[in-house]
Order: structure tokens, then C-alpha cells, then sequence
């Protein structure tokens, strides 16, 4: 009886603990620190990281990643990590979203650039292959952000995260009242925006609206040869 007694106080203990206010912003911080430390065990090269918690006005992101964002080094400055604290009660799409930003540091350390923003995608074929190297599933969702869209989709998580995930489900507070994060987003293309995608042979791009790519040939400065619409 008294065992029973001392696990149903530990157990409301812990959901108080959960629901306390004052401090939940910096224990949900320090949760994802403790679990980004386990995660270096687990992933070679994964960097120190500084985590800070979304805004409001951002929380319509699962989380972010800024690189050399801190002053660190007179040469290099540490990275910004960050979740939605609308993940705080998903313990698994937390880690999922962990991982997504760990895979930019990792391309970050290896190449020098986190997989974002060149090329033609907003998320590279790169980043991609990172995404799977780290047990996640990748998908293309449309031209403007790339294979950007990362969750487990089914799979069973690796039993090489389940210390992080213990982590996560014993130390992170409650979070904001938005469940609907935890939902992964499915692969969508843009909206027709009015112009079109034209890719000449040497892959470089422009953008013409529909009337003036349906005038006539736009021909390319290095190659010579015309811009055509080309299929992602």
C-alpha cells in the first residue's frame, strides 16, 4: 500500500512539475539541451548548439536552424537552434524536428553550407540524403522549399534515439496549446503564381510571366540555347 501511495505522489508531482508556469520556458530549453548532449553521443560530428524557444508570431514552423548566429569565435560563431513548444507534448515529433535541424548542422560542419538556400531548392537533394542517413523520411513538397518535408511516416524510431526520446518525454513541460503542429505537413506544390520556370541546358533559371515565355524564345547569355519549361 505504501508503494502505491508513493507512486501516485510521484506521478502528481510530475504532472505539477509539467504544468508549472514561472519557469517552463527555461526547463523546456533545458530539456532539449540535455537531449541535443545525448544526441552527440549518438551522431558523430553533430555541433554544440545554442537553443532558444519560438516566438508566438513563429510558431507556425516546427523549429529552425541559424548557423553562426552566436558570437563563439572571432572566425566562427555557434548556431541557433529552435522548436515549437506546440511539439512539447509529441515526444516523438520533437525528436523528428531535432533531427530535421540536426541534419542542417551536420551539412553545415561537413560542407559549410546547411543545405539551404542554393541551388534551386529551398532543402537540397543533400539535405535529403542526410534526413536518411539519420533514420527520418524525406519528401519533396514543391519547387520553392524542397525535399523539406521529414518525419518517421510509419517507421519505427531507431532504438539508437530511444535514450533521447526518454529524455524528452521525462523532462519537457507542457507546451502551447497548438496539437495541430504535431501533424506532419504532406508534400504540396505552390500555387500557380502567374510565371513560369525556364531552365536553359547550362541549368540556369529565370522566371517570365506566361505571356511573355508564350512570345518567343528567351535565349541564354553563356549557352546560347533557349529556356525551356522544365518538370522538378
Amino acid at each position: 500500500m505504501q508503494s502505491c501511495a508513493n507512486s501516485l505522489l510521484h506521478k502528481r508531482c510530475e504532472v505539477m512539475n509539467r504544468r508549472r508556469i514561472y519557469d517552463r520556458g527555461s526547463r523546456g530549453v533545458q530539456a532539449l539541451e540535455a537531449a541535443w548532449t545525448e544526441l552527440q553521443h549518438i551522431v558523430k560530428g553533430l555541433p554544440n548548439v545554442v537553443f532558444v524557444s519560438l516566438s508566438a508570431t513563429n510558431r507556425g514552423r516546427r523549429g529552425h536552424f541559424a548557423r553562426s548566429s552566436w558570437h563563439y569565435l572571432k572566425t566562427r560563431g555557434a548556431h541557433e537552434l529552435a522548436i515549437n513548444p506546440g511539439l512539447f507534448e509529441f515526444a516523438e515529433e520533437v525528436l523528428s524536428t531535432m533531427l530535421h535541424e540536426a541534419a542542417h548542422a551536420l551539412l553545415n560542419e561537413r560542407s559549410g553550407n546547411p543545405g539551404v538556400g542554393h541551388s534551386r531548392y529551398y532543402h537540397t537533394k543533400d539535405f535529403r540524403d542526410c534526413c536518411l542517413e539519420l533514420g527520418l523520411q524525406c519528401s519533396f513538397r514543391n519547387t520553392r522549399y524542397g525535399f523539406c518535408d521529414t518525419d518517421w511516416q510509419g517507421k519505427e524510431i531507431p532504438d539508437r534515439y530511444l535514450p533521447v526520446l526518454k529524455i524528452l518525454k521525462r523532462d519537457l513541460p507542457m507546451g502551447t496549446a497548438r496539437a495541430a503542429h504535431a501533424r506532419p505537413v504532406r508534400s504540396r506544390r505552390l500555387p500557380d503564381p502567374g510565371r513560369c520556370r525556364l531552365v536553359c541546358p547550362c541549368d540556369r533559371v529565370i522566371y517570365l510571366g506566361k505571356k511573355s515565355a508564350d512570345a518567343g524564345p528567351v535565349l541564354c547569355g553563356l549557352c546560347g540555347q533557349p529556356f525551356n519549361p522544365r518538370e522538378e
